[in-house]
């Protein structure tokens, strides 16, 4: 489906219903991209932060082949977690208005580290929806890209993208939101890590979690 009837359907009505997002396993690709345009909610900028999210939900849904469901339960904290974060960053950036500059501009700089965030992360969730033809649920070992050195390199775009979001808003909500998404980032990364260990024998050890050949 092209992008201008993707926009066109989330112009016509809600985004997402919070039912539709069970389908979808790993919730960071759908959320992460939403504080991002907090910045253009403030400043006025042509999609809102509704029309944004609603166009990664939907390319999104378009690029994977799911293996199972999440529970509701989860769905609704994690999504209720990320909304009301969102809203938080919104809420900040927009008491920033009429404040001195940082003495530092970082939007630039965290414009280029959130493209590569999200270039990764996406280029990363094709590889893995690649994984299987249609039809099938088994699990498989990830390959390709940076998949032959960490086991969740998604996860590590995903906190570029977070990185991105903190040097172009530059407020202290943003930072501490990133390094708590980091940190939770990376326990996930062990878990799914000691999760491939169990479930498949031949699994290499050297691979790392997260960063390819540090951690």
């Amino acid at each position: 489906m092209k992008l201008d009837k993707v926009i066109h359907m989330v112009r016509k009505g809600p985004t997402r219903t919070i039912i539709k997002l069970v389908r979808y396993k790993d919730e960071n690709f759908v959320n992460t991209y939403s504080c991002f345009f907090a910045r253009s909610v403030i400043n006025g900028k042509s999609l809102s932060f509704k029309e944004a999210r609603g166009v990664m939900q939907n390319l999104v849904l378009f690029v994977h082949k799911y293996s199972g469901s999440m529970d509701i339960e989860a769905t609704i904290v994690i999504s209720s977690s990320y909304f009301l974060s969102t809203v938080t960053m919104i809420c900040c950036q927009h008491l920033t208005q009429g404040l001195p500059e940082p003495s530092i501009d970082l939007k630039y700089g965290g414009f280029i580290i959130f493209l590569v965030g999200i270039i990764g992360n996406f280029y990363h969730h094709i590889l893995l929806s690649n994984l299987r033809t249609k039809g099938e649920k088994d699990y498989k070992i990830p390959q390709g890209g940076l998949f032959d050195f960490a086991i969740c390199p998604h996860y590590l775009f995903g906190i570029l993208i977070f990185v991105g979001i903190s040097c172009t808003s530059q407020t202290l909500y943003a930072i501490s939101f990133t390094l708590g998404t980091t940190l939770y980032l990376m326990g996930r990364s062990i878990a799914t890590g000691r999760w491939y260990k169990l479930k498949f024998d031949d699994f290499p050890n050297d691979i790392k979690a997260l960063i390819p050949y540090i951690f």
